[in-house]
């Protein structure tokens, strides 16, 4: 239990990972909007993108600083 416990963390704690997942909440917004045309859907869509962004961001100067 302890080891899937530990790679659950280590995947969880994984930036790029969040960002991969807010790029994919975002692409299901915007085939939403496609879908029903909802200008709602499109603010949403692109406020998972700053978000995934951000992750994207936050994981890259991780990745210089060696953390």
């Amino acid at each position: 239990m302890s080891r899937t416990r530990s790679w659950l963390a280590r995947w969880l704690n994984n930036w790029y990972i969040s960002s991969l997942a807010w790029s994919i909440v975002a692409l299901g917004w915007f085939v939403l909007f496609l879908l029903d045309y909802h200008v709602s859907h499109i603010i949403t869509g692109i406020a998972s993108l700053v978000i995934a962004l951000m992750f994207f961001l936050l994981a890259r100067q991780r990745a210089q600083t060696g953390r």
